[in-house]
């Protein structure tokens, strides 16, 4: 037996003790059966309700959580196609600049600033950043690296109608 219902028989019990008259004594023992039920109803519904609005949000929790999966997963497909991973293998083909062999050269080791043609066993130097021509501070069309060649050879060609 609950400690609230043990309560409500204590109360009960006491009236029934300094309540001498029958009828009033019925009466009031009905009418705090009945006020006991209304309470329990009261309680049945907010129960109802609450496991209503926990349904409801673990159902949203489950959507956002399907969602949080989808971008966890579509993330690690960018980084798969945009980050080489240790230990893995990849290459990069040159064509020799002296006999025109192409060739795949490993660099799953790091850069190298030199490889050796396979054909001509000449040394090719490689040069992963630097992609100066005459007059270019990078960045042009030619060289992609962010420089003002291209509005340098505008700013020229200006002058030069002038």
């Amino acid at each position: 037996m609950s400690d609230f219902q043990k309560k409500i028989k204590k109360i009960v019990s006491d009236i029934e003790k300094n309540l001498k008259n029958k009828e009033d004594l019925e009466y009031v023992k009905n009418q705090i059966y009945n006020m006991y039920g209304l309470f329990m109803d009261e309680l049945d519904e907010l129960e109802a309700r609450s496991t209503s609005k926990m349904e409801s949000i673990l159902i949203r929790y489950k959507a956002l959580e399907d969602r949080m999966s989808d971008i966890e997963n579509s993330i690690d497909k960018i980084e798969n196609d945009i980050y080489i991973k240790e230990n893995e293998e990849y290459d990069f083909d040159i064509t020799c600049p002296y006999c025109d062999t192409e060739f795949s050269v490993d660099c799953s080791n790091g850069l190298q600033d030199r490889v050796v043609c396979p054909e001509c066993n000449n040394t090719i130097e490689l040069d992963w950043n630097d992609h100066e021509h005459d007059g270019c501070s990078h960045g042009c069309n030619e060289c992609e690296e962010g420089c003002n060649h291209d509005s340098y050879e505008e700013q020229q060609n200006e002058e030069d109608d002038m």
